[in-house]
């Protein structure tokens, strides 16, 4: 007998566990507060998937994770959902007082990938047109990405539903639920704290 999961928040968390584990064929149930698509961080988000750029900010396990993460995101949105995931690299620039910065961050990338380039003028115009004769050099990271976070919901929902998955408009505790699922993981963010 398959496994019954019941997952608390339809934000995107609570939507990749809940494809995640349809995949695996476990029989799924979200329970959501609101309306779908839900008003929370995961509507609103920048959908920046940069691991790199925040080398200088973050420890390596969490920059290895978010390369992961670019990854998962390939495989886990179907496909036809190029609008949804881009893979196109970031780029860093500085304005020219500020170039010294650039410099130190290319010491940090170096300490954990090859996988960036020096751009000049020419080749910061060709990557990004608006920012023309404004910045004479930059760092292209090619390797990291983003994601539309409203478009994500809605494709992940889609596939979610494909897979047999059930979602109910009900605020629910964990304990509610705990006699009925197998398991039950909490997907509501910060919210249940406040």
């Amino acid at each position: 007998m398959s496994k019954k999961i019941a997952i608390i928040g339809a934000g995107i968390s609570g939507l990749l566990a809940a494809c995640m584990n349809a995949e695996k064929g476990y029989q799924v149930t979200i329970f959501e507060k609101q309306d779908f698509p839900p008003v929370n961080p995961s509507t609103i988000a920048g959908g920046m998937m940069a691991p790199f750029s925040e080398i200088d900010t973050l420890p390596l396990n969490f920059v290895n994770a978010g390369v992961k993460g670019i990854a998962m995101w390939k495989t886990m949105l179907d496909d036809g959902a190029d609008f949804v995931f881009s893979k196109e690299g970031s780029l860093f620039v500085a304005h020219p007082a500020d170039e010294v910065y650039l410099d130190r961050f290319v010491q940090h990338l170096n300490s954990v990938s090859g996988s960036w380039q020096w751009v000049n003028e020419k080749e910061i115009r060709a990557l990004e047109p608006d920012l023309q004769n404004r910045f004479n050099k930059g760092i292209y990271i090619p390797e990291e990405a983003h994601l539309v976070p409203l478009l994500a919901l809605e494709a992940l929902f889609k596939k979610f539903i494909s897979l047999n998955g059930q979602m109910i408009k009900q605020e629910v505790q964990p304990e509610d639920l705990a006699l009925d699922y197998d398991w039950v993981i909490d997907c509501r963010g910060y919210a249940p704290q406040f």
